[in-house]
């Protein structure tokens, strides 16, 4: 059985494209329902790392937010893809806490791509206190792993580099 990875793009650019891309996922969450199984939104003819899994979505404004897992990582390839298959932007969020891996991607409409993981040597620094139920990271108590990713990543990698 997989870890699943959490994933959460939103996508911008021209509105007709993120209109397109909204019936191909009205189209691939409707076939996800009816065969109870991942499903592929570009239109490759292979899937490159992995199939989208309990799409859901909405516009916001001028950006299609998408939320969906994946077996194990992230399929930034995928999402490449989408992003020069529909000539939008994109900026993706992606965590699976099993493995520790925590990162974003973005994209540009040519479906060219950074990605940056948050580095174990980081995490690593992070500790659990089963005893209060809580994350530490240099004595500091937080409710929740991600708050300290989220605050301090970006604080240790400047001053680590």
């Amino acid at each position: 059985m997989p870890n699943w990875c959490f994933n959460h793009v939103t996508f911008s650019g021209d509105k007709e494209n993120l209109n397109k891309l909204t019936v191909a996922l009205n189209k691939a969450k409707e076939c996800e329902i009816k065969e109870n199984k991942g499903q592929k939104i570009h239109s490759l003819d292979e899937v490159k790392d992995g199939y989208f899994f309990d799409i859901y979505f909405e516009i916001q404004n001028d950006f299609l937010i998408l939320q969906y897992e994946t077996r194990w990582s992230p399929n930034i390839e995928d999402v490449s893809e989408l992003c020069r298959e529909y000539k939008i932007c994109a900026s993706h969020e992606y965590e699976e806490r099993g493995m520790q891996i925590y990162g974003t991607a973005t994209y540009n409409e040519n479906g060219e791509y950074t990605d940056e993981q948050v580095e174990q040597k980081f995490l690593d620094l992070i500790e659990y206190d089963s005893e209060n139920d809580m994350y530490v990271y240099n004595g500091e108590h937080w409710e929740c792993e991600d708050d300290v990713i989220e605050s301090e990543y970006p604080k240790w990698k400047e001053s680590n580099f």
